[in-house]
C-alpha cells in the first residue's frame, strides 16, 4: 500500500504524507500489506487514502462507504467533514443510501429516469418515502 500512495503523491506540490494519508482512514497499521490481501472495506478506505495524498479541490465518491463496517462508516464521514472544514473542498457524492445522504449532505440532487431534481434545503426527510414523493413527485 505505501507504495501505491508514495507513486501517486509524487504528481502533487503539496502533498500529504502517506503516513498521513492512511492514518485518516485507520490504516496506519496496513502500510506495508499486500492491497490483495485486504478486506473490501479496506480496499475503499486505501482508495480514499489514495484520493486524498494530493489535497484534492473536488472528490468525487461513488458509493464510498460500500462493504465499510459501522465504525469505518463513521470515520470517513468524520474526515469527510474535517477536510470540508479545513480546505476548500467539493465532494459529489453517489450513494444510493438515502439515509446517508441526507446525514452528510447540504445540497441533493436525485437522478430518476433522466429526470433531474434539486432540493436546496433539508428541511424534508428521506426516511419517509411519502414525503420523498410529495418533495420529488
Amino acid at each position: 500500500m505505501k507504495e501505491l500512495i508514495e507513486l501517486i503523491r509524487k504528481f502533487s506540490d503539496n502533498p500529504r504524507t502517506v503516513k498521513d494519508a492512511l492514518d485518516m482512514m485507520d490504516l496506519g497499521g496496513f502500510a506495508n500489506y499486500d492491497c490483495g490481501k485486504l478486506s473490501g472495506g479496506q480496499k475503499r478506505k486505501l482508495q480514499f487514502s489514495v484520493a486524498i495524498t494530493n489535497n484534492p479541490s473536488f472528490l468525487v465518491l461513488d458509493e464510498p462507504t460500500a462493504r465499510m463496517d459501522i465504525v469505518s462508516k463513521e470515520l470517513f464521514w468524520t474526515n469527510i467533514k474535517k477536510m470540508l472544514k479545513m480546505q476548500n473542498l467539493t465532494v459529489l457524492l453517489i450513494s444510493h443510501d438515502l439515509l446517508e445522504v441526507e446525514s452528510v449532505t447540504s445540497r441533493i440532487i436525485i437522478l430518476n429516469n433522466i429526470i433531474c431534481q434539486i432540493k436546496r434545503d433539508k428541511t424534508f426527510h428521506l426516511r419517509n418515502s411519502k414525503k420523498l414523493l410529495m418533495v420529488f413527485g
